[in-house]
């Protein structure tokens, strides 16, 4: 079974998202904080990353930054529409990005496309 980890400082978001998420495909670990992730990163190997951009501390597109950097393929959410303008590279970095509120269907397509 192939592991995906869900990033946001919000626990119904991160609930949601996990809800969401077709159990019999995918293992859902979720964490709060990007940084206890990172420590967990140094001894688990993940399949993919599904992160919150705008969080206390490290923000999700650093946090993306650091898992493509350990070829962890990652989406990311947000429901700030200037992310594109902040981060032009961003398409080159992550393979979707989700704009809160999404559909169940958004995610999942998001999600098969990882495959």
């Amino acid at each position: 079974m192939r592991k995906l980890v869900v990033v946001d400082d919000c626990i119904i978001v991160r609930n949601l998202v996990k809800f969401m998420i077709p159990n019999n495909d995918w293992e859902v670990i979720c964490y709060s904080k990007p940084e206890k992730l990172l420590q967990d990163l140094e001894t688990q190997n993940w399949d993919a990353l599904i992160t919150d951009y705008n969080m206390p501390g490290m923000n999700g597109y650093d946090l993306a930054r650091l898992a493509v950097d350990r070829d962890v393929k990652v989406i990311m959410m947000t429901a700030n529409r200037k992310v594109p303008e902040l981060h032009p590279d961003i398409n080159d970095l992550v393979q979707s990005l989700l704009f809160k509120p999404f559909k169940r269907n958004s995610l999942l397509g998001a999600i098969q496309a990882l495959s």
